[in-house]
């Protein structure tokens, strides 16, 4: 359960940071694409080996939630 749970969080949050990435990066968009294409592969296992740094499952739930919805906050209403 813990490991789907983490699968699913940690690919909505990479996804949120690589597109608030391209969003707010001060260059042309197809090198902003450039950063966000080499970020995500990386991003992702780095958020699934934090989520297993906690002893609790809830905690690393509650940071990668809390972490989606600034991002997507920041993405969608800025």
């Amino acid at each position: 359960m813990k490991l789907s749970v983490t699968f699913i969080n940690t690919l909505l949050a990479s996804l949120m940071v690589t597109a608030a990435l391209t969003r707010f990066l001060p260059d042309e968009i197809p090198i902003r694409f450039g950063w966000a294409s080499l970020l995500f592969p990386l991003l992702w296992p780095i958020l699934i080996f934090f989520c297993y740094w906690f002893e609790k499952v809830w905690r690393s739930n509650a940071v990668l939630f809390g972490l989606t919805l600034a991002l997507a906050g920041a993405v969608f209403l800025i």
